[in-house]
């Protein structure tokens, strides 16, 4: 394979960033950092990571040759220390603020009693060694397998390479290992540091267990990430004993020459490693994307269940538009059958208030009691039109829910009309209830019993009668259907026709009866012609709202099935995609093995 001569990470990086989103896999660009595929800096950014208690901040000290320059109790800020011509410290913190001192205003900053601790702090000395070199201290509270080990991943991201540091005194644990695969799977180039040697005789049994541990955990490294891994063993303590006394032996002996070694390698050689950090996290985010995009169409190939409920949709609803006079004659029949047995309750309670007022005409009536009993017929007549106006309401239920329940295969998809109603206000009968009571004026009650019933049933009747219902189909397949109010049913409106009645009033007995039958007589003529007009109209409508509901559920399970299609072809397509981006990956990876190769001609102590 030929490499091109020119690696360009950025357009790569930006083709990535274009086309992960665009395919459903934008979570995989987590892997690409802010600062990846940009300009590489002028130093080398080399993160120190480890468990709390392994001697980081020892090994940094140990490094400078200053034994106290960084606190080695537990902080929760990580610490950048580079070179300058002269020394510095600047503190920043989580609101933005920054502050700038000298080195003696180090201690105070990072207190365990000071009153807030910044997030980080950069540190400058004057040492030459530090020219191309940050290194950053991480903070050891809690563990890399704690809430804190988020701060060190985010120094991790901006890192040039890796010292990881395990103690002496025992095996890697499992959640070194685990925060290790996270940032081995962004940073190429990572030493390996096993400290406090001084401390343990059996450090060197430790150390060899560590490399076997690293090698065969293929769980969590993939294959030949860490075959090369070594350690480099250091002793903070001896490194210190040994600058004091000036003993070359002592330092030989600290491997703290050997990290330095190591140290000023990555230094020389950043821009080539920042560029790996860059192909590894390209490399990274395209493998998750694949998982993603596999993982999509799997779940879209392995469904077709999902394909046949759609098309078990698509024939149900193709039956019923057949289908359409059956159900059309079934909705008829239900409307006649439903308009009889409310004439049959009408004509029935009507003979009953009949009857009931022949048998008070057949008692003792004095002048003075016709107001009240023409209150009373009143308020009967009333009772009836309120019960007759539920009575109508229930049978359109009953016919909606019955229709329905044939499309949609079930009961439990019809909504009840009466909980879809709209508030009635106070009628007629609610004011005689509330306000009628042993009359003063049977003259003056009269007046005021008509003047209620006129205004409530006028409202009424003016509010245009109409059944809506609406029904819709959800894509995966199942009906959802759902009935609209009833707006009104105004059988009151039969009180508007019969007001003049309601200002005639009786003057003896024998007109008294006279105008109980006329009241009763016009009250069945009119609302049996509400009750026609009233059906009519929920006939009328039904037929309208449901050809037009099934004719649009069609619709939608066929525009489903075919979405379903569309999405199983982009998936298709996009694996496609990523498949050509790796291709294009591929001679970049060789040119990077090729640089790679010319770099660490030598063998290199902790590379993976």
């Amino acid at each position: 394979m030929t490499a091109p001569a020119d690696l360009d990470l950025v357009t790569l990086r930006q083709s990535l960033q274009s086309l992960l989103p665009d395919v459903g896999a934008g979570a995989a660009l987590q892997h690409l950092t802010t600062g990846a595929g940009a300009a590489a800096e002028s130093r080398a950014n080399i993160v120190v990571v480890g468990e709390p208690s392994t001697g980081k901040t020892s090994m940094i000290n140990a490094l400078l040759g200053c034994s106290d320059l960084l606190p080695v109790r537990p902080t929760a800020s990580y610490i950048a220390v580079g070179g300058d011509r002269t020394s510095s410290v600047r503190a920043h913190y989580g609101d933005g603020r920054v502050t700038s001192g000298d080195l003696t205003h180090l201690a105070a900053l990072l207190a365990e009693d000071a009153d807030e601790r910044p997030e980080r702090v950069e540190l400058t000395v004057t040492d030459p060694r530090l020219a191309g070199v940050t290194l950053f201290d991480t903070p050891g509270v809690g563990g890399t397998d704690s809430a804190l080990a988020q701060l060190a991943l985010t120094a991790v991201q901006q890192a040039t390479a890796l010292v990881f540091v395990c103690s002496a005194a025992a095996k890697i644990s499992i959640a070194e290992r685990k925060f290790l695969a996270e940032a081995a799977s962004r940073i190429d180039q990572i030493v390996f540091v096993l400290s406090k040697t001084d401390k343990y005789a059996d450090w060197e049994q430790v150390l060899a267990e560590n490399v076997d541990t690293i090698r065969g955990d293929f769980h969590r490294f993939p294959p030949g990430r860490f075959d090369d891994v070594t350690f480099v063993p250091i002793s903070a303590r001896l490194a210190h004993m040994a600058a004091a006394r000036g003993n070359l032996t002592l330092a030989r002996i600290s491997g703290i020459d050997e990290l330095w070694s190591q140290l000023l390698r990555i230094s020389a050689m950043h821009r080539e490693l920042d560029e790996l950090n860059t192909l590894r996290a390209i490399a990274s985010a395209i493998d998750d994307a694949e998982l993603i995009l596999a993982d999509r169409k799997q779940t879209l190939e392995s469904a077709p269940e999902d394909d046949e409920q759609l098309a078990a949709v698509t024939r149900q609803i193709t039956l019923l538009t057949e289908a359409n006079s059956a159900w059309r004659m079934e909705l008829a029949r239900a409307i006649d059958t439903a308009r009889d047995e409310a004439r049959t309750r009408l004509r029935r309670r009507l003979n009953q208030l009949r009857d009931r007022y022949d048998a008070k005409m057949q008692e003792k009536i004095k002048p003075a009691m016709i107001p009240e009993i023409e209150a009373t017929i009143v308020s009967d007549l009333c009772e009836l039109q309120d019960e007759i106006d539920g009575a109508v309401r229930d049978h359109i239920e009953e016919i909606t829910r019955h229709l329905l329940a044939g499309i949609t295969g079930g009961d439990d998809t019809a909504a009840t009309v009466v909980n879809n109603l709209p508030a009635r206000g106070e009628n007629a009968a609610e004011f005689l209830r509330e306000r009628t009571g042993p009359p003063q004026d049977p003259s003056a009650t009269m007046m005021g019993l008509t003047t209620a019933m006129m205004g409530t049933n006028t409202a009424r009747m003016l509010i245009t009668p109409s059944l809506a219902a609406a029904l819709s189909v959800s894509a995966g397949g199942i009906l959802a259907v759902g009935v609209g109010a009833v707006a009104a049913l105004p059988v009151g409106v039969v009180w508007w026709r019969l007001q003049k009645k309601f200002r005639e009033r009786a003057s003896d007995v024998i007109s008294l009866r006279g105008w109980i039958n006329e009241c009763l007589n016009s009250a069945n003529g009119e609302i049996s012609l509400d009750l026609d007009r009233i059906f009519r109209q929920a006939s009328y409508t039904l037929q309208e709202t449901i050809a037009t509901a099934m004719a649009d559920a069609l619709q939608a399970a066929t525009d489903a099935r075919k979405d379903l299609g569309r999405a199983r072809d982009r998936a298709a397509a996009d694996l496609l995609r990523l498949n050509k981006v790796r291709t294009q990956l591929d001679p970049l990876r060789e040119a990077s093995r090729i640089r790679r190769q010319a770099l660490l001609a030598g063998p290199v102590s902790g590379s993976g």
